[in-house]
């Protein structure tokens, strides 16, 4: 009896960890498209993890970042306000998020709410 409670027990800390674990090593993919050849830099936090990444975009679209870990945050700002940026943020293999930074406008913040996402444009 006392073998079975045991192995219960440790059935369901093995499952306990084993669904932690997937939650928090899933990545989250910052993906960007838009005007073919627009500049644009994007500002990340996730979790503890921070940077700034300097690209333009491709013909397809082009994949920023991939991270894992704590929420995610960003600031995608266009150096030409002529150009268009659309994001897509992706968690696992889920569209999470859709925005863009239509023409005359500086970029997008977006951020991971306890709700949900939030997007804001930079004017």
């Amino acid at each position: 009896m006392k073998r079975m409670t045991t192995l219960r027990l440790a059935a369901t800390a093995l499952m306990a960890l084993a669904f932690t674990g997937c939650q928090s090593s899933q990545t989250t993919r910052l993906n960007v498209h838009g005007t073919p050849g627009a500049a644009f830099t994007a500002r990340y936090k996730a979790g503890s993890l921070e940077g700034t990444v300097s690209t333009q975009t491709q013909a397809q679209t082009t994949a920023v970042l991939e991270v894992s870990g704590g929420r995610f945050e960003a600031e995608v700002v266009k150096k030409d306000p002529a150009s268009e940026l659309s994001i897509e943020v992706r968690r696992g293999s889920r569209t999470v998020l859709q925005a863009s930074s239509p023409q005359g406008t500086h970029g997008l913040m977006i951020a991971e709410k306890p709700g949900g996402w939030a997007t804001e444009t930079i004017p």
